[in-house]
């Protein structure tokens, strides 16, 4: 028995326990698994296809980008930073 099957198995097994007014709010619970489930497998996808950790989306310039990670630099100790 592979474990799909298992667990599918478990699952029905336990489904016929739940009193009849719980199952809608059972169906809510795998309705909402299940599009959480989908949104992680579009966002392991979009990692894929970078082979890194994702694609970089900013319509900033390289400059402003730039810029703004200087400015928000804290000094480490007071040390003055000169890129």
């Amino acid at each position: 028995m592979n474990t799909r099957t298992y667990y599918e198995n478990l699952i029905l097994r336990n489904i016929k326990n739940i009193p009849d007014n719980y199952l809608p709010v059972l169906y809510n619970f795998f309705n909402s698994f299940s599009v959480i489930f989908k949104n992680k497998e579009k966002q392991h996808e979009k990692l894929k296809s970078t082979g890194f950790c994702g694609t970089w989306e900013d319509n900033r310039s390289a400059e402003e980008i730039i810029a703004e990670i200087e400015s928000s630099r804290t000094g480490f100790g007071k040390r003055e930073i000169v890129l």
